[in-house]
């Protein structure tokens, strides 16, 4: 049941993070400019700070829905979930996945804010399952296809029925569900975090 790849990303999270990240290099440049060692030594680092936060926190963020399962690329920390690992899929706050290992909420699939669902009409959601429409036919705001999380969780929950439907979910194997740290990044942040504290701070 070889399907293709779906990527999720945060929907304008490219375009900020490249304006913030052009602004902070536009200040580190013009501090450098200025010549002024003192206030480049204490006034960059908030700068590549601002930096570093925009690509970690608005860039970096991915949801990959693949055949072998999911792979979710967080701010510090990269979850891969076989299908099996998967137990349930909620939409509240944002796409959150209930695994066995673990309760994992998705950056890059929020969900939307409550005008999205007012103004849903009922062609957007007509074709959704049943099991996920509320008492009257209402649905969650984080379940409307045109949200990130909707539009993910929507994949995610086809594509588990299918397998299940084709006795495809055998028990978890051990080591395939399992979370990576991304120790560089959290070390280069907290390193920058100090530098940016005593620049700013210190006389």
């Amino acid at each position: 049941m070889d399907q293709a790849p779906v990527t999720f990303r945060l929907r304008y999270g490219r375009w900020l993070s490249a304006v913030t990240i052009a602004v902070a290099l536009s200040g580190v440049g013009g501090l450098v400019a200025t010549g002024d060692v003192s206030a480049i030594t204490r006034y960059v680092w908030p700068l590549l700070l601002l930096a570093v936060l925009a690509w970690t926190l608005f860039w970096q963020p991915q949801l990959r829905i693949e055949t072998q399962g999911l792979m979710v690329r967080n701010v510090f920390r990269t979850i891969e979930l076989p299908w099996p690992a998967i137990e349930r899929v909620d939409t509240k706050y944002a796409l959150t996945l209930y695994t066995t290992i673990g309760v994992f909420s998705v950056w890059a699939a929020p969900a939307p804010g409550r005008h999205a669902s007012s103004s849903a009409t009922l062609g957007s959601v007509g074709f959704l399952p049943r099991r996920m429409l509320g008492v009257g036919g209402s649905i969650r705001p984080g379940d409307l296809p045109a949200s990130e999380s909707g539009a993910a969780a929507y994949i995610i929950r086809q594509r588990y029925d299918e397998l299940l439907e084709a006795g495809l979910l055998a028990g978890v194997e051990p080591g395939t569900a399992r979370i990576r740290l991304h120790f560089p990044l959290l070390v280069s942040t907290a390193v920058l975090v100090v530098l940016s504290a005593l620049g700013v701070w210190l006389p």
